[in-house]
């Protein structure tokens, strides 16, 4: 059941990616994506448009970001890894975000 609806939320998001990407003139291999807490994401968000943001647990996060990147065509030189984050408290929801650096508000 979790595999089905990890393979549904990469989906979902990688649509989100792409539709996003095309809206706004650049190519989908531009994000560039973090693992963020609540407050850093508001942050990233006041900075850069488009942003695309999904909340996801911890331990889920490595798993949706490799299927995203199988759906989106990328490799793993385009999405470097992400430095994990400790949480106190693993079940605590963390932002997975994608921002175009390029496209920050002025």
């Amino acid at each position: 059941m979790l595999k089905d609806t990890l393979e549904q939320q990469a989906r979902i998001y990688a649509f989100e990616l792409t539709n996003t990407a095309s809206e706004f003139g650049f190519k989908r291999e531009s994000w560039n994506f973090s693992i963020v807490q609540p407050e850093e994401k508001q942050q990233l968000e006041q900075a850069y448009h488009p942003f695309v943001s999904f909340q996801v647990l911890p331990e889920a996060v490595e798993t949706l970001l490799h299927k995203i990147k199988g759906l989106l065509g990328l490799n793993d030189n385009q999405v470097p890894a992400l430095a994990r984050r400790a949480t106190a408290d693993s079940k605590t929801l963390i932002h997975l975000v994608a921002f175009n650096r390029d496209k920050q508000k002025h």
